[in-house]
């Protein structure tokens, strides 16, 4: 199939954190936002996220939809206004996602957690370790965040599916076998279009080799094996 842009949805891993890169655009030092950091933008850095090479594969287009420290909750809620509203170019025009669109979702792990933001139908995230995450655990069991995540993921398939836009979603850290999504909604997840069912990417990188000094984000080689994971899996 030909396309005409990849993009990519998610948190650090998405955005390139651990790679030797330096984006010119301010907001996304915003970390409450999720910005759109454009191809142009992914020539010029010294090293390249898997998005890049997914597309420089596919002979297209790269975009990135990101920020670190994303949860799946608002990686979902920016996913589905983007398919109703369309994605803001920086050159005030919209791009649509369609079916010359391939989306390359990174899911984080089930224990972030976001809020509405000041009452503006806009949602942000909780901090881990901060004491609005703190008070918000209290009485929450694993069934919660096991219940909540199955969710998002199945909104995520059924939803691009019924548009007919093309995807795949990728766990960075957590596997399915780990917080086991819920048998109700095992059906209404293609698992062929997820990466991978019985394992996440952290395990399937080598430690070490595959990750930067901070040993939790991929480098160059964790990217370009991710990147041909992708193209495998399409």
């Amino acid at each position: 199939m030909k396309y005409n842009k990849v993009i990519t949805y998610g948190d650090s891993w998405a955005i390139g954190s651990g790679l030797d890169i330096d984006y010119i655009h301010p907001i996304h030092k915003d970390l409450t936002t999720m910005p759109l950091i454009p191809h142009e933008e992914l020539e010029k850095q010294n090293e390249k996220p898997y998005v890049y090479t997914v597309a420089e594969q596919l002979g297209c287009e790269s975009m990135i939809r990101a920020n670190v420290g994303k949860s799946l909750g608002v990686i979902t809620s920016t996913l589905l206004k983007d398919i109703s509203n369309g994605v803001d170019n920086f050159d005030g025009s919209k791009y649509i996602l369609d079916d010359k669109t391939l989306l390359l979702i990174m899911v984080p792990p089930d224990t972030r957690w976001y809020t509405e933001r000041n009452g503006q139908e806009d949602f942000t995230e909780m901090r881990v370790g901060e004491e609005e995450h703190k008070h918000f655990l209290i009485g929450k069991s694993r069934y919660w965040f096991q219940y909540h995540q199955s969710m998002f993921i199945s909104t995520i398939h059924q939803t691009l599916r019924h548009h007919g836009i093309p995807y795949l979603t990728m766990n960075n850290l957590g596997k399915f076998g780990v917080f086991d999504c819920i048998d109700s909604l095992r059906p209404l997840i293609d698992w062929d279009k997820h990466m991978y069912r019985d394992s996440d990417l952290t395990s399937k990188l080598e430690k070490g080799h595959d990750f930067a000094f901070d040993n939790e984000h991929p480098n160059q080689s964790g990217h370009d094996k991710i990147a041909q994971w992708c193209l495998e899996k399409i």
